[in-house]
């Protein structure tokens, strides 16, 4: 459902990080357009053959939106026209919003954590947009809040992004995927299995035994004597696991 774009936030994001191509601006710098940029006699950004280059139309909106929340902006991009990505930014007036700026080919992880340690903000305070599905993959596995970006950015994008940022940081499966994240990488359906929970207004714990490799079975024995209703899990955690589990749970239960 869409976020209103007045709807409170619980939490916002000390930071917002924004790809380049295909968020801010419809074409790829190093791919789409002829660099090096100027302005012409009409104002007007244009590349060396005279073509006017566009940004995306509520890009402007979106990042002074941001300055006036007071929430810091920067940029990971993986383009290899640096000066061409610089010179854009300079002509659409855009420097004065960036508190960093990461340009240049590699993996947004390198630019994530180099955002991360210059501006000293923490990643889980950060929520990322970019247009590539294999950036948001890798950033969620680092516990950035990641927003795939599907036709450009948009005010409303904006705010459906940070209501998600703010629904997983204020809520208790937001804090269990913190910490499960500072044990081991996130499986896909982590944030779904505990989201489900959430919204069923089901208590969720974590117990961890990490450094013990061994003895998975003999624990689930052991907290059945106990006559706790144990799943093993053996590859996993998937919704079709915690489903199964339920339904064994229930089974139990109703046959006490």
């Amino acid at each position: 459902m869409a976020s209103s774009l007045e709807e409170p936030l619980k939490r916002v994001p000390k930071m917002v990080v924004f790809d380049l191509d295909y968020t801010l601006w419809p074409f790829w710098v190093d791919t789409h357009v002829n660099p090096p940029f100027h302005k012409n006699s009409a104002g007007k950004v244009v590349d060396y053959r005279g073509c006017v280059i566009k940004h995306y139309p509520d890009t402007p909106k979106v990042l002074k939106y941001l300055q006036d929340k007071n929430i810091a902006i920067s940029v990971a991009s993986r383009t290899g026209e640096t000066d061409g990505a610089e010179q854009l930014i300079q002509l659409f007036g855009w420097n004065k919003y960036f508190q960093n700026k990461q340009i240049y080919p590699g993996s947004k992880d390198t630019h994530i954590n180099k955002i991360s340690k210059k501006c000293n903000i923490k990643l889980e305070d950060m929520i990322f947009f970019d247009d590539e599905q294999r950036n948001i993959v890798d950033l969620e596995r680092l516990g950035v809040v990641s927003i795939l970006v599907k036709n450009g950015m948009t005010m409303q994008v904006l705010m459906n992004g940070l209501k998600t940022f703010s629904d997983i940081r204020s809520n208790v499966a937001g804090e269990v995927v913190d910490y499960i994240r500072g044990v081991i990488e996130l499986y896909p359906d982590t944030l779904k299995v505990l989201k489900y929970l959430q919204d069923k207004d089901i208590g969720i714990s974590v117990a961890s035994r990490t450094g013990w490799s061994d003895g998975a079975e003999q624990l689930i024995q052991l907290f059945e004597r106990l006559e706790v209703v144990s799943i093993l899990v053996k590859n996993r955690m998937t919704m079709q696991v915690l489903m199964d589990g339920l339904k064994k749970f229930s089974d139990i239960r109703s046959n006490v």
